[in-house]
C-alpha cells in the first residue's frame, strides 16, 4: 500500500448541497463531461420531507452520480467494510477510488457542529497520509460552505461510529465507492429540450418520480412558490435559494456551450447573465431577511422573487422556441 494518496479534486462548479458538490468535485471539465452536464441540471424540485420542515430544494438530477457515464460506482453495505474500517478506506483510495460515507459532525473539530450537536452528513474521502495519520475529506464544515479539510484518523473513526447516536430515517450507513473514468459521450439535444419543457410546464419525467418521502412537491417554474411559502411561514431556507441561483449559473454555462456549437445565442447570453445577476441579488436579500426578520426586508425579497419568476418564465419560453427552430 502507498504511504500517501491524494486523489484529484477541485472546487465544485455546483455546490448548493452534497449530492452535486461531491459529483462536481471529481468530475473533470472537458468537452465530453460538459456535454453530459448541459443535458442535465435544468429541472429543480421544491418539497417538504416532514410536515414541520421548511420546503427544501434540489435539482431533479439529485442522484446524477448514480447514472453518470464518467463515474463507475459501487454501492456497498457497511458490512462489506473490513473490521479495520480505516484500512478499508486506504485500500480503496490506493486503488484510485473515492469514498462517500456518512458521519456525525459532532466529532469533527473542523466542523461548526463540533461538540455542539449531532449532525449527520455525507463526507467525500479522497486521500490519506499514513505518516501523518490523517485523511483528506470534503464537506460543509464552516458556515455551511463546501471545503476540503484534513482530519485525524481517530476523528474520522469517531465521526463514523457516532452515527449510532443519530436516530434518523436518512442515516444511510451504505458506502459509495467510485472513480473517475474518461469515456466517450455524445450530446443529446432532445434530452435537453425535454428538460426545458418540463421546467416550463412544471412536470417531471417518469424516471425522476422517486420522491415518495416528499410532500407538496413543486417543480420547475413552480419552485418559486415553494420559496414564497417558506418566507410567508417564517421558515426561509437559504440553501433552497442557493439551488435556484446555481440553476441559473448552470443555465448561463449552457448558453455559452450552445453558442460554441451553434454560434447564434448572443441575445440569450445577455438575458441569462441578467437572470443570474438577479438570483445573486435574491440571495443577498434572502440573507438580509434571514438575519433581520424585518417586514420591510420580507416585502423586498417577495417582490424580487415574483419579478424573477416572471422573467424566468419568459426567458425559458423564448429559449425553448430558439431550441426548436
Amino acid at each position: 500500500m502507498k504511504e500517501k494518496v491524494i486523489l484529484k479534486v477541485k472546487d465544485p462548479f455546483l455546490k448548493s448541497y452534497p449530492a452535486v458538490a461531491n459529483l462536481f468535485s471529481v468530475l473533470e471539465k472537458n468537452p465530453k463531461t460538459e456535454a453530459w452536464c448541459m443535458e442535465k441540471f435544468i429541472q429543480i424540485i421544491a418539497k417538504k420531507l416532514e410536515e414541520t420542515d421548511p420546503i427544501c430544494g434540489t435539482f431533479a438530477d439529485d442522484l446524477a452520480i448514480l447514472d453518470c457515464p464518467f463515474i463507475p460506482l459501487k454501492i456497498l453495505e457497511k458490512e462489506c467494510a473490513k473490521k479495520d474500517y480505516l484500512l478499508f478506506l486506504r485500500e480503496n483510495l490506493s486503488e484510485g477510488y473515492y469514498i462517500l460515507m456518512n458521519v456525525n459532525h459532532f466529532y469533527l473539530p473542523c466542523s461548526d457542529w463540533y461538540q455542539k450537536e449531532n449532525y449527520r452528513h455525507e463526507l467525500l474521502v479522497y486521500g490519506y497520509d499514513l505518516k501523518r495519520k490523517v485523511f483528506y475529506v470534503g464537506d460543509y464544515f464552516v458556515r455551511n460552505k463546501y471545503s476540503f479539510q484534513v482530519v485525524k484518523e481517530q476523528e474520522l473513526e469517531a465521526a463514523r461510529k457516532g452515527l449510532t447516536e443519530i436516530h434518523s430515517a436518512f442515516c444511510d450507513t451504505r458506502l459509495y465507492v467510485f472513480s473517475y473514468h474518461d469515456s466517450e459521450y455524445v450530446f443529446h439535444w432532445d434530452r435537453m429540450v425535454s428538460e426545458v419543457k418540463n421546467y416550463i410546464h412544471a412536470s417531471l419525467e417518469d424516471g425522476w418520480k422517486r420522491f415518495p418521502d416528499g410532500k407538496e412537491i413543486r417543480t420547475g417554474i413552480l419552485y418559486y412558490e415553494g420559496i414564497r411559502e417558506n418566507i410567508l411561514t417564517g421558515m426561509i431556507n437559504i440553501p433552497q435559494l442557493y439551488v435556484l441561483e446555481e440553476q441559473k449559473k448552470m443555465m448561463l454555462q449552457r448558453i455559452f456551450f450552445l453558442d460554441n456549437i451553434a454560434k447564434n445565442y448572443k441575445n440569450e447570453k445577455k438575458e441569462a447573465e441578467n437572470l443570474y445577476k438577479e438570483t445573486k441579488l435574491m440571495m443577498t436579500l434572502g440573507l438580509k431577511y434571514y438575519l433581520t426578520q424585518k417586514e420591510q426586508d420580507q416585502r423586498r425579497l417577495l417582490s424580487c422573487i415574483e419579478n424573477l419568476k416572471e422573467k424566468d418564465k419568459k426567458f425559458m419560453e423564448k429559449f425553448l422556441e430558439k431550441l426548436e427552430e
